[in-house]
């Protein structure tokens, strides 16, 4: 079974948010300077991961390199591409294929994800990308 290792986080010495943040979400930085907050749109600049749940008010870390645990949206397998749910925001979702629309790449699925609120591995790559 393949094991996390952080290889890489960027710690937001005032990395407040201004509601709870779980575990295991993708995060963005948002217009308020120092702030996280969870994506809304499908191609929504992505900081990385939040490793531990954040309490609103509080700092938090954030994983953007290296394997991190992420929460699907649905049904993910082991390999696939992985990106920004907008209807889901802080989940992530797997593409059918390469995005050539809008779309914020996560990275690549190194387990499996069965259903809605699962926690799997991913090789982060985050990448906003236009046209692929």
């Amino acid at each position: 079974m393949l094991g996390k290792e952080n290889l890489g986080s960027l710690t937001l010495i005032s990395g407040e948010v201004s509601a709870t943040i779980s575990a295991n979400y993708i995060v963005r930085i948002s217009s308020t300077a120092g702030e996280m907050i969870l994506p809304t749109g499908v191609a929504d600049p992505i900081a990385g991961v939040v490793d531990a749940d954040v309490a609103a008010g509080d700092p938090g870390e954030v994983q953007y390199q290296g394997m991190a645990y992420c929460v699907a949206s649905g049904a993910i397998a082991c390999g696939a591409r992985v990106g920004v749910d907008n209807a889901n925001p802080g989940k992530v979702r797997a593409f059918a294929s390469d995005p050539t629309t809008a779309a914020t790449i996560v990275g690549d699925a190194l387990s499996a994800a069965a259903t809605d609120g699962d926690i799997f591995l991913v090789m982060l790559k985050i990448q906003n990308t236009f046209s692929i």
